[in-house]
Formats: structure tokens, sequence, C-alpha cells
């Protein structure tokens, strides 16, 4: 009974100092697990899992418990998918990477109480790809540049005071790009967990 009665009045008490993250500018931290998914003309398809990390600065503003929050951010994705292909007797390897994205989105949420709060956001960013073939001796093809497309998802927040928001996040990005005569529509899937520092 006693421990029981320690360990509600702990519970109260983190509860109780908990408070609503302050309006104003915040940077965040997060790591991300991206999942990429590439399909070349609808025969070979590049699928990857990897793990990166991602930085964000915004302003939020809430009034009478709607969250406004426009937000700048960077992604380093570190996504490379490696495919060996064999046609016709001739052995090669396509490489699919995503090394990185920036780009600025508009977060739109409510705060649920002073510790919980849900976003939707939607926004523009631009991701630096490379795509190439090759074989032991040579490079056949390859391409790289910056590709600008929408992104969109959702997101949570837990206050632990006013300084410090505990975030997750998932976010969807689709994009397409040729190279030669192939059509590669890509699809980015990300999911990120953080935290940010409201000053």
């Amino acid at each position: 009974m006693k421990k029981l009665l320690i360990t509600s009045s702990l519970i109260f008490a983190i509860a109780a100092s908990a408070a609503s993250a302050k309006d104003n500018l915040y940077v965040g931290l997060n790591g991300i697990m991206s999942d990429s998914k590439a399909d070349i003309d609808g025969v070979l398809k590049l699928n990857k899992k990897s793990l990166g990390l991602g930085a964000n600065v915004g302003y939020k503003l809430t009034t009478n418990g709607l969250i406004v929050a426009p937000e700048a951010f960077f992604d380093y994705l570190n996504n490379k998918k490696i495919l060996p292909v064999s046609d016709e007797g001739d052995n090669f390897k396509i490489k699919n990477k995503f090394n990185y994205r920036y780009g600025a989105r508009l977060n739109i949420g409510y705060e649920i109480n002073n510790q919980f709060s849900v976003v939707a956001n939607y926004g523009l960013a631009a991701v630096d790809y490379e795509i190439s073939t090759y074989d032991d001796v040579e490079t056949f093809v390859k391409k790289r540049g910056s590709k600008i497309s929408s992104i969109y998802g959702l997101g949570a927040g837990y206050n632990l005071n006013e300084n410090i928001t505990l975030k997750l996040n998932a976010n969807l990005q689709n994009f397409d790009y040729k190279i030669e005569e192939s059509k590669v529509k890509n699809k980015i899937m990300t999911y990120s967990a953080g935290v940010a520092y409201n000053f």
C-alpha cells in the first residue's frame, strides 16, 4: 500500500509539473527511419529501409488550443539500395540512393491538454537523389539531381515541461524522374522520433 501511494504521488507530481510548450521559436533533433520504394518502368523495384538523422527549426503559435507552426527542416536520409540484375547474359547492378532532403512545411493541430498535442502537416521538400547502372569494370549510366515535391504527414507531441517537447512524426513524399528512356517512380515514407527545445 505504501509503495502504491509513493508511485501515485510521483505520477501526480510529474503530471502537475508538465505545462504547455511555449509559443515561441523552437529547434529540434530527431532520429529517422526511412522506407524508400523505387519502381523503374514497372519492371524493376528497389526497396530499402535505413536510419538517418534530422533537424528542424520553427515557430509555434497557439490560440484556444489550435496550433499553427511553420517549420524548416533538413533530413539526412542515408538511404541506398543496390540491386543485382541479369539481362540476357549481361550481369550488372543498379544503385538507387537518396542522400538528404530539405524543405519547409506547415504544422496545424490541436493541443488536447497541457501535455499532449496532435498535428497534420503539408509542405515542399527537395530530395537529393542518385541512380546508376554499373558492373565491375565501368559505369554505364549515372544521374544525380534534386527533385522538389510535396510532403505531408501526421505528428504528435508530449510536453515534459514548457521548454522540452518529445515528438513523433510520419511523413510521405512521392516524386518521379527520368533517366534516359526509363521513368523512375519513387516513394519515401519516414518515421521520426525526437525532441524539441522551446525558447
